[in-house]
């Protein structure tokens, strides 16, 4: 089973959240100086396969406690090396490299043990797996690098955010350096503002403008066998941030040039995964059978310094389109991730899987079909004059009934049904398939008829005679008249020959009734001259031929077809469906929207019983309990209806024969 290649970008980091742990060690060399310093927190989101061929993530911090066993100074030409070992198993190693002025990291190599049944009770069994990623750019020698902001890093299957980072490798005299922040930590310049001498006015607050669309970016992911995911696309991030004790909604573009990219494939979904120093989007494509691909997950993580949160929608059914072809959608859809976080998309395009020469699918569908009707169309012909021929040549004479025009029935039928279907989208399948059946019967008979056409035409008539003018047309007014004819042969006694009307007789092919007839056709009925003769033969030979090619044509016919019959088009362009409606909103900010459970899952409220007309009918006359009062202006008082009461609901009354009408809100 192949594994799953996928990087876990779905960065579930709610450990972030809770506070990162922090591992603090030191590797020294033989003489106990220290040569490699290093204090920092890495959260660790892993995705693995099931043992039932699904895929899951898991999410954990490297611990505090750690050993450093493999670590080394260097030596010999070996770089250092420092490996933090944790777990059952799992280890985190960072190697360095120098010049003459700066250090770098080299290789960041990240293991886990799918064997360990604690952070993965359900991992197909693999044992030990590393993912290699880059970290740690160039710091100038003797200096410490620090950097309290998180960074991410992806490889494969795994996604790693650092944060708290204060790292010295190449240590003189077992001393920290100078300390070198990070570009994140850096404060961001503050305009000056020079003095203004003019008097002050009041002037109204300028509001924000509202966002351009974004600019749309080209992504694509590749495995083994090359691209297998493509995308185009602009996005948006809108979420809900708390200010003030308000939620105030904000937005912000999606720079393409500023992301990195990366994302891999397995045999059912594939992944994308965008990020940069404060955003990492992943998106999931699936099959949702094995004609159609799907948005099925987006995730979302949303960085600021040391802080992480984390959003998810794993339960999406949007961007589907067919296996082969390309999703497109130029209007603006919007995908909701969570409550508080919903992502516009601008100009989409993507394709899972069937990515030919780097480039999207352009109309696989529309293409198929035309190549299914140009097929069907050809067939449909060539069957048309198979049945004109075949019909013309079984006519042609009354005692030579042969002639195949059977298939061009029966293919010409197939061939209807196939242009109808192929024409389809809701029956398509049931109707092409219903072509293919009789098209496969036609091919069948075009076999028979065109061998017994062929074999008819070459054995059993001889134009020799006709064109040597041996032949007679014997002609009368009454159809059914009959004559005899003597038949003289060379080197044979004449013989008679009984003839009817209309009817073209070849003396030479007559065997005058002797045993070991020839089988050669010496007499052709119902014929208005001997040259229908000669037009039967071409005629014969004709369907003959056109049998032959309805026999391949049918067979190309019925797989053309039987290859489109389960194909489906893509979602066309003005049909796109936003995951969900965009709120209406004035400028950056937008209101908070009630979720679909609080909306349409609220228990209904009724007014308090104090609210009703504790009126009497009819039907129920009131009477006056027991220890009440009789003075009508009391009972007249008890039934007053508060000033500050809300309106009153009498409900009218109806008969119990009779039905009240229907509701109407």
């Amino acid at each position: 089973m192949e594994r799953c290649a996928c990087p876990a970008a779905l960065l579930l980091l709610s450990l972030v959240l809770m506070g990162a742990m922090a591992f603090d060690v030191e590797i020294k060399d033989d003489k106990n100086a220290t040569c490699i310093y290093a204090k920092l927190s890495v959260n660790v989101t892993v995705q693995y396969e099931t043992n039932t061929s699904s895929t899951k993530n898991v999410t954990f911090s490297v611990p505090s406690e750690v050993t450093t066993n493999g670590s080394s100074c260097g030596s010999n030409g070996k770089a250092p090396i420092l490996v933090i070992n944790f777990g059952n198993g799992h280890s985190w190693s960072l190697n360095f490299t120098r010049n003459d002025s700066m250090y770098s990291g080299g290789a960041l190599i990240f293991t886990y043990n799918t064997n360990d049944s604690t952070l993965f009770p359900d991992a197909l069994k693999e044992g030990l797996i590393s993912s290699t990623a880059a970290f740690l750019g160039p710091i100038p020698l003797n200096s410490t690098y620090k950097c309290i902001s998180s960074e991410v890093v992806v490889s494969e299957n795994v996604t790693q955010i650092i944060s708290d980072v204060k790292l010295e490798a190449f240590m003189q005299n077992g001393t920290l350096g100078k300390e070198v922040s990070c570009d994140a930590d850096k404060p961001s310049p503050t305009p000056t503002t020079n003095p203004s001498t003019t008097a002050s006015t009041t002037t109204p607050t300028p509001t924000s403008k509202p966002l351009d669309n974004p600019t749309t970016g080209n992504y694509s992911v590749s495995d083994v066998n090359g691209t297998c995911l493509l995308a185009s696309m602009g996005l948006q991030i809108n979420t809900s941030l708390l200010s003030e004790g308000k939620n105030i909604w904000t937005a912000f573009n999606i720079d393409p040039t500023a992301m990195s990219k990366n994302g891999t494939c397995s045999n059912q979904t594939g992944t994308l995964i965008l990020t940069d120093n404060s955003t990492v989007i992943e998106f999931t494509l699936a099959l949702k059978n094995k004609n159609h691909f799907y948005l099925k997950e987006v995730n979302v993580a949303l960085i600021n310094g040391s802080a992480s949160s984390t959003r998810q929608n794993q339960n999406l059914s949007a961007w589907e389109a067919s296996v082969g072809s390309s999703y497109m959608c130029h209007k603006e859809q919007q995908i909701k991730v969570s409550e508080d976080l919903v992502i516009n998309s601008f100009d989409v395009r993507v394709q899972l899987f069937g990515v030919k020469n780097e480039t999207f699918a352009t109309g696989s569908f529309n293409k198929r079909r035309r190549n299914s009707i140009f097929v069907t169309v050809t067939l449909l012909i060539v069957s048309s004059l198979i049945f004109t021929l075949g019909l013309a040549a079984t006519t042609r004479t009354e005692n030579v009934t042969v002639g195949g025009y059977y298939p061009g029935v029966i293919l010409g039928f197939g061939s209807i049904l196939g242009i109808i279907g192929s024409n389809l989208i809701e029956n398509k399948r049931q109707m092409l398939v219903a072509s293919i059946v009789f098209i496969s019967f036609g091919v069948i008979a075009a076999f028979c008829c065109a061998i017994v056409d062929g074999v008819f035409a070459a054995r059993h008539l001889d134009l020799r005679p006709l064109y040597a003018g041996k032949c007679r047309y014997f002609s009368t007014t009454h159809n059914d008249h009959t004559t005899e004819v003597t038949c003289q042969q060379p080197m044979r006694s004449p013989c008679a020959l009984k003839i009817r009307s209309n009817t073209c007789y070849c003396c030479d092919l007559y065997n005058c009734g002797r045993i070991g007839n020839s089988g050669l056709y010496y007499e052709y009925i119902d014929v208005k001259s001997c040259q229908d003769v000669v037009h039967l033969y071409h005629l014969l030979w004709s369907v003959t031929i056109l049998n032959i090619v309805g026999l391949f044509l049918g067979i190309i016919t019925a797989a053309v077809l039987g290859g489109f019959k389960d194909m489906n088009p893509a979602l066309p362009t003005i049909s796109c469906i936003a995951e969900t409606p965009r709120p209406t909103v004035q400028y950056n900010t937008r209101p908070p929207v009630p979720s679909y459970n609080t909306y349409y899952h609220s228990t209904p409220h009724l007014p308090p019983y104090t609210a009703y007309d504790l009126q009497h009918s009819s039907v129920f006359p009131a009477s006056t309990p027991s220890g009440l009062s009789d003075d009508p202006n009391a009972q007249a008082s008890s039934f007053m209806w508060p000033a500050n009461a809300p309106p009153r609901y009498s409900p009218p009354y109806f008969p119990p024969d009779e039905k009240p009408p229907p509701y109407t809100p």
